[in-house]
């Protein structure tokens, strides 16, 4: 999504009345001006706070009748939302339309007062002071903290947000002002960037951003008339998330550069926190296995933590971690006087405003991190139990956390229930509250091989026991203990969505950039978080995909795997995410995953990932080494160069060599071991730098794949290029389309003048391609 180039002159006389800003009313005038100026650029209009609300009907018989926000069956209607909010158009196919929260107003505003409008108190002062001890001094990070911001800074930032699907259209404050909004009006930040370094002067941030409103959402399957059924999540301004983001920012290098947050701390940190906390319980539960060792998991669920943690535990936790006064004076005025009013469907559109005294509600980009700073003494007092430590190798560990989960790792159940007491005893002084009902526990014994259903006290109650055959999910990957895990639910599950995006009102370039902007994505998030997932269940999901995309590209049906992928990666549609093969992805995602854990950032998945291939090589290569197993002899067995034994293993590293000997077959991909790192270079494609982007590595190796696809096409075809449904084309947004008009114009007289014609004739001879053959 290309960024707004419009010349817009720079409004000198604005940036000089933000620069002679001197105290808070002078702020708090000036943003209301920044607001006013941005909503008349964009033509807002003002009415219900900026907001167009429905009112409700009178009361009477009929009165406030349930209808669904959008007609997902009105093809307008839902054509024209997925032009404009793609994340809400395919929620509304996918899972059925939303309604809006027909409770009454004041039980509403009484439920959600007594979350966040009544103070609670917290003894965190009371806390040893080993919890808050700090090695790494932090006076040449205070500079970067505190200094003020470039326009450069700032203009990324916004960059960054409005290329977001999530954040371009949907999260609009009371203003309405879009990120689109302030990249026209003001191209080169400078107005933003002076407003924001004003605020940093002052220590302060404008009223106006005190105020955003908030929405309710149904959780799934939850009791419509049931206020508990229902979560909020407040809707800022967009300067204010923007602001709020640049600190966020420098507040997470911050701690980590200074060792504020613990290694284990991976929630909100790390994109791979799931698929490194999924790769840790496996290994733990292979090694409990083979060497005969108890394993006792709980999982601690604290999505509620953030409703619960007092304002004074944020505010002494910043204190104690030593962030600069001045930081913690802006974050303060943001806690300070912060009200928020919740839309509802009366005449009025809104309740009364509620007054945050505690909690952090859903929606500030600055949360999440302040979050991670108060949870910190839990996982240094974990930390410090050297006797309840699970030891996998020549590590010991006992908890990790991710978003809204803190795992605790045990090999006892007497050593799990002393970290759970901790864990209560720790997060009752800071004041933090945790989801018991959707806490739950694993019991291996390793006497017995087997599971047992053992009880374990948390809070007074006994936590819920999951069985080893039970899958669950973390962070949105589908996860569990069971060695042999085959997927066939997520699988179906992508079936279904795909199936759904199908037979919706969409027209074709929709449903293919539906599919590939958010059925692939989950399909690749599976394959992370699962070690061993049977082909079948595979091939099944990616054949009613291929059927699907042939007929909205007007392929034939009997044409191959190359074809579809050709097609589907035209450069016309210029979409993000192209198509491949599941099973490519799957082998794709292997190597790569394979590649973070060994250049993990934290030292304790790092080393459990070279200790455990380095056993399983000793176990399975039959080849003598002269020099035994070195990083070297890993990196050429996943390589494949090295033989060994007739093995059916399920293993994590076994599946790596598979997935890189597929990968051999069509790209030239290998395993080395240089520079004290492991890496994967792939001949005349991809050269591996030293500071791996893993994100971008991930999309070089996928686009290999695709161009092999497209060579194998032009090898028979050497004049073959990519024909698109005329029909598609017409409907693509703007956006979408390249070149000039008349460019397209013509092209697409080229198209419409004679009927679309398959690339690859019927007969094609699969016999020649034997690989792709096997996957079709």
């Amino acid at each position: 999504m290309d960024a707004p180039t419009d010349d817009v002159p720079v409004d000198n006389f604005l940036i000089l009345e933000i620069n002679q800003i001197q105290t808070e009313e002078q702020l708090d005038d000036v943003a209301n001006k920044l607001i006013a100026r941005f909503q008349t650029y964009a033509g807002i209009n003002k009415t219900f706070g900026g907001l167009r609300i429905s009112k409700a009907k009178k009361k009477g018989p009929n009165a406030q009748t349930k209808k669904p926000r959008i007609d997902r069956n009105n093809k307008n209607v839902i054509q024209g939302l997925y032009r404009n909010q793609q994340h809400r158009a395919v929620q509304e196919i996918l899972f059925g339309p939303t309604f809006d929260c027909y409770i009454e107003d004041a039980k509403i505003e009484k439920h959600w007062h007594s979350v966040f409008g009544v103070k609670s108190e917290c003894n965190i002062s009371e806390l040893p002071p080993f919890l808050w001890q700090n090695s790494t001094p932090t006076e040449n990070y205070n500079v970067y903290l505190e200094k003020k911001f470039s326009s450069k800074e700032v203009r990324d930032k916004l960059q960054q947000k409005y290329r977001s699907r999530l954040s371009n259209s949907r999260s609009v404050g009371l203003d309405r002002i879009k990120y689109r909004t302030l990249l026209k009006y003001d191209p080169k930040s400078l107005i933003l960037t002076a407003f924001f370094n004003a605020c940093i002067q002052l220590q302060k941030v404008p009223k106006v951003w005190k105020l955003p409103y908030s929405v309710l959402i149904q959780e799934n399957k939850g009791d419509d008339d049931n206020i508990k059924s229902w979560y909020l999540i407040t809707m800022h301004s967009t300067m204010s998330k923007l602001f709020q983001s640049l600190i966020a920012a420098r507040l997470i290098s911050w701690s980590l550069n200074t060792g504020r947050l613990s290694a284990t701390q991976k929630g909100f940190l790390l994109n791979n926190a799931a698929c490194e906390s999924s790769f840790i319980l496996q290994e733990c539960k292979n090694y409990a296995q083979k060497c005969k060792k108890d394993l006792v998991v709980a999982w601690l669920d604290f999505s509620k933590a953030s409703d619960s943690v007092p304002q004074e535990a944020i505010l002494h936790a910043l204190q104690r971690h030593g962030v600069p006064t001045s930081i913690r004076n802006i974050i303060e005025s943001t806690l300070d006087g912060a009200q928020t009013k919740i839309r509802t469907v009366n005449e009025a559109g809104f309740t009364n405003p509620i007054t945050i005294l505690k909690g952090l509600p859903q929606g500030a980009p600055l949360n999440p991190i302040l979050l991670d700073l108060v949870m910190e003494p839990i996982l240094r007092n974990l930390a410090s139990e050297s006797s309840n430590m699970f030891q996998i190798f020549n590590k010991k560990i006992n908890h990790f956390a991710i978003p809204n989960e803190l795992t605790l790792i045990a090999e006892s159940m007497t050593n799990l229930q002393n970290l759970l007491n901790i864990v209560e005893k720790t997060a009752k002084s800071i004041g933090l509250q945790f989801n018991v009902h959707k806490c739950s526990t694993y019991h291996y014994d390793s006497k017995k091989n087997e599971t047992q259903k053992t009880s374990f006290k948390f809070y007074g109650q006994d936590l819920n026991i999951l069985p080893e055959k039970e899958i669950d999910r973390y962070f949105g990957v589908k996860q569990g203990l069971s060695i042999g895990q085959s997927g066939i639910p997520t699988v179906e599950e992508m079936i279904e969505s795909i199936e759904g995006i199908g037979s919706s009102k969409l027209d074709c370039f929709q449903k293919i950039d539906a599919v590939l902007t958010f059925i692939i994505p989950r399909v690749e998030n599976c394959l992370r978080g699962l070690q061993n997932i049977k082909k079948t269940p595979l091939d099944e999901a990616d054949k009613t995909l291929r059927d699907k995309l042939k007929e909205w590209l007007s392929l034939p049906k009997d044409c191959g795997i190359d074809s579809v992928v050709f097609q589907a990666s035209a450069e016309m549609l210029r979409m993000k995410t192209k198509y491949l093969p599941f099973l490519d992805l799957l082998y794709v995602m292997k190597v790569v995953q394979a590649l973070k854990m060994f250049n993990s950032k934290d030292e304790i998945v790092q080393c459990i990932a070279f200790e455990s291939i380095t056993k399983e090589v000793s176990e399975v290569v039959t080849k003598q080494l002269k020099d035994g197993i070195t990083k070297k002899t890993l990196a050429s067995y996943l390589s494949g160069d090295l033989p060994i034994k007739n093995t059916e293993s399920n293993s994590m590293w076994f599946m790596v060599r598979e997935a890189t000997l597929q990968l051999k077959i069509k790209i030239d991909l290998s395993w080395e071991y240089k520079d004290k790192r492991m890496l994967i270079t792939v001949k005349d494609n991809i050269k591996m730098k030293r500071n791996i982007n893993m994100s971008q590595f991930e999309e070089d190796l996928k686009n290999c794949l695709i161009s092999y696809y497209i060579n194998e096409v032009k090898k028979r075809n050497p004049e073959a290029d990519a024909v698109v449904n005329p029909k598609m084309t017409s409907s693509t947004p703007k956006s979408h389309k390249k070149g000039s008009k008349a460019e397209r114009q013509l092209k697409f007289q080229k198209l419409n003048a004679a009927p679309v014609q398959p690339i690859i004739p019927i007969t094609m001879l699969m016999s020649n391609f034997p690989l792709l053959n096997a996957v079709r």
